[in-house]
């Protein structure tokens, strides 16, 4: 389906955590949010896999520019918009509704124009419809459990559009250093003074490292790389003690440098596949 920016789900930007109900309490005017920027970064080759560009003062994803390779810009695309939603479902469960709304808002607002391009070009279903109906799943007030049925059915829709012939065992690795390396810069911009200030970012960074994780599976799954996927996944698992407390509007804010660490251990196992 054709969409416009007009069109576009509205971007929000949440309240700090000082001010938010934990109840959920409606966000009050939707404003244009700013994301912290993704790290260039591409162990192979030296190539950047996104580039964020500010257009009227906004940066976010929706100005990316690739700079790598098509695969990796691609898959990176796919994986940025996965991530939004997993963020966006983790709001929801903890109750907050009408964030999670809004952030499911934002891949349709920065990127989507550019993925449909894509999955046209590589002749991929556009699962725009099935990205949809996450977020109308939430603002009906859907179940927990109906809102995850949704979430299984977008995961799907992505991984199939990521089944790419000449996908390498090192270019799944070089997208999870990237798509760690994005989580730390989302999850450093998301605490001020120590604490939670920016809820979006701090989910965004958590979403994220979920889809990495999901990648190092299907990395494993390539005998030759199961050791490297191994010791990524660890990395990855270990990222884990800075993220809590959301349910309860305390959310942990602890050390970036422990997912940038993730992402420098990730970085050097994946020098070990060709």
């Amino acid at each position: 389906m054709t969409r416009t920016k007009e069109t576009a789900p509205r971007r929000v930007r949440p309240r700090t955590w000082a001010t938010l109900s934990i109840a959920g309490a409606a966000l009050g005017a939707a404003v244009t949010g700013t994301a912290a920027a993704v790290p260039p970064v591409a162990p192979q080759g030296g190539e950047q896999l996104w580039r964020i560009q500010a257009e009227g003062g906004e940066a976010g994803e929706g100005g990316m520019v690739a700079e790598a390779a098509p695969e990796l810009a691609y898959l990176g695309r796919l994986a940025l918009v996965e991530g939004h939603i997993r963020g966006a479902v983790l709001l929801y469960d903890a109750g907050l509704r009408d964030e999670a709304v809004g952030l499911a808002g934002h891949p349709e607002a920065e990127m989507m124009d550019e993925v449909r391009a894509d999955l046209a070009a590589r002749g991929k279903a556009d699962f725009s419809a099935t990205l949809d109906a996450v977020g109308a799943a939430m603002a009906e007030g859907a179940d927990t459990a109906a809102v995850a049925a949704a979430l299984d059915r977008l995961t799907a829709a992505v991984a199939a559009a990521g089944e790419v012939p000449d996908i390498t065992s090192r270019l799944r690795a070089d997208l999870i250093v990237a798509l760690t390396r994005a989580a730390a810069q989302e999850y450093e911009g998301s605490i001020k003074d120590g604490a939670v200030d920016d809820l979006f970012a701090y989910v965004e960074a958590q979403g994220f490292i979920a889809v990495a994780r999901d990648q190092a599976a299907m990395l494993a799954a390539d005998a030759a790389a199961a050791d490297v996927a191994a010791r990524i996944d660890a990395a990855l698992a270990a990222t884990g003690s800075v993220f809590g407390g959301l349910e309860t509007g305390r959310p942990l804010a602890g050390d970036p440098g422990v997912i940038f660490s993730a992402a420098a251990t990730a970085e050097l196992a994946a020098y070990r596949l060709k």
